[in-house]
């Protein structure tokens, strides 16, 4: 059995795979027992692989509508965006409480315009039944695609 070294603390563990024996070497270490650099920065290297940003939010088809006191309301896209994260929610437990409604609400309406502030005023009277039964379809719909279709797109 060969000894590994690389300055650092080294963990070895052995496996079995069928008959091949495999030396495994983990190099691992803490903080406090790292080397003190002279210069004192406390980095050698750093890799990131750039942000990750949220895909462009795509607007809900015309048919799908949003309701405010019984009426159909077309939305500002920033309002009708954040209205789209409460619509796939209203399954969840989450929706049914007081002060996340009115947190939601609240942050809701800054997305808002004025015109939108004036009439929609209560989130009783809003109805997202409609833009959660799209959502409902379209997850349904993903699940049926095939795996030779996904592995395409």
């Amino acid at each position: 059995m060969q000894r590994v070294m690389a300055g650092r603390r080294q963990r070895r563990s052995l496996t079995r795979h069928g008959n091949v024996s495999t030396l495994l070497t983990t190099s691992f270490f803490t903080r406090w027992e790292e080397e003190r650099n002279i210069d004192g920065s406390k980095w050698k290297c750093l890799e990131h692989k750039g942000p990750v940003f949220a895909p462009l939010y795509k607007p809900l088809p015309d048919h799908v509508k949003f309701y405010y006191d019984g009426k159909p309301m077309k939305l500002s896209p920033n309002a009708e965006e954040v209205a789209t994260f409460f619509a796939k929610m209203l399954d969840h437990e989450y929706t049914t409480k007081d002060i996340f409604r009115k947190n939601f609400f609240m942050d809701w309406r800054k997305e808002m315009t004025s015109e939108e502030k004036a009439k929609i005023t209560e989130l009783k009277k809003c109805d997202f039944r409609e833009m959660n039964k799209y959502f409902k379809a379209q997850l349904e719909a993903k699940k049926q695609i095939s795996k030779e279709e996904k592995q395409v797109r």
